[in-house]
């Protein structure tokens, strides 16, 4: 496969969800750089953070899951997203 690009290369920039437990405060939240930090309240009173967002290959991923792990905070969900699509509503499909 020389001369074309591939769009899955571990090299290549990618869009990824990651879902950590807990809430991210302000300031920690600020340190992904990147990735927007969204809270979401789950079903037994907790709140899952999803951080999402373009990294420019998968040495960056490891360096924001080992940031994560070096603070205690667990990962749940590691997705990489081919493309997203929001509704008006602001649910979130992947085609």
């Amino acid at each position: 496969m020389l001369g074309k690009a591939n769009p899955h290369a571990f090299d290549a920039p990618a869009m990824y969800c990651i879902a950590v437990g807990g809430s991210l405060g302000p300031e920690l939240a600020r340190r992904f750089g990147e990735l927007t930090a969204v809270p979401v309240p789950c079903n037994n009173g907790g709140t899952l953070t999803l951080l999402v967002g373009r990294l420019p290959d998968q040495a960056a991923l490891l360096g924001v899951l080992n940031y994560l792990y070096n603070l205690a905070i667990p990962i749940w969900v590691v997705q990489r997203l081919e493309t997203i699509e929001v509704s008006a509503e602001g649910s979130a499909s992947m085609p």
